[in-house]
């Protein structure tokens, strides 16, 4: 009963996404991109070590549009579950001029994907607040899968939202649904682990080289940033 009570919190997550993206309009990127002074810089240290990156859970692109900024990657692919998501970025890549992200590709598809990828096809892998905002039962496949497409020795740049406390969900009128699992209108908003339960997860594939906690929009909650490596075992 638990497990499918997340499962569909987090199925109504994907239709307020949907939905949400639905109502923005694609606009021509002539500028430099800027998310946080903390994300902008350790993107480019990203971008600068990729040439061939791979999105997961891209939304509208803006991530792997940043990435492309830094003129370093030869190709680049985004991959979301939101039609309007993905539509958004093919819209924003025709408005762009050619030379910029014509070499970024934006396709509709979820973790059923990742199993078309070919081994070792990219390495460097985006995946900006995705983990800690899906059904949970998801996430060790998806890391097992990213461990696979990525080139040895590839980068991986895990975005994942603050852990948030009991004051906080009451303020904003979220609800604690299940142990960990913070929901508001019926919509799976976040996974509410703690930091060194995603350095376990996540250290059961990839060496953990930055950890970095910052703030966000003037949010006293702090963001959390895991820059990892695929290091090679042989």
């Amino acid at each position: 009963m638990r497990k499918e009570l997340i499962m569909k919190e987090y199925e109504n997550s994907l239709l307020f996404w949907d939905d949400w993206f639905s109502k923005q309009e694609a606009e021509k990127i002539d500028s430099t991109i800027e998310i946080s002074p903390i994300e902008d810089y350790m993107m480019k240290e990203f971008a600068l070590n990729c040439e061939n990156v791979f999105d997961y859970g891209t939304g509208s692109g803006c991530f792997l549009f940043q990435c492309a900024q830094h003129k370093h990657i030869k190709y680049g692919l985004g991959i979301d579950q939101s039609e309007n998501g993905i539509r958004l970025a093919n819209e924003t890549v025709k408005l762009s001029e050619p030379s910029k992200f014509g070499n970024l590709e934006f396709k509709i598809g979820c973790e059923d994907y990742l199993s078309s990828i070919k081994s070792e096809s990219f390495d460097g892998i985006i995946c900006s607040n995705v983990i800690d905002v899906i059904d949970h039962s998801l996430v060790e496949n998806i890391l097992k899968e990213f461990k696979r497409i990525v080139k040895k020795d590839g980068l991986i740049f895990i975005k994942i939202n603050p852990q948030v406390d009991v004051n906080y969900i009451q303020k904003s009128g979220c609800v604690e649904f299940a142990p960990n699992m913070i929901s508001k209108d019926d919509n799976l908003r976040i996974c509410n682990y703690d930091s060194q339960y995603w350095k376990k997860m996540l250290g059961k594939y990839f060496e953990l080289k930055y950890y970095i906690e910052f703030p966000y929009n003037g949010a006293k909650e702090l963001n959390r940033l895991f820059y990892l490596q695929n290091v090679n075992e042989d």
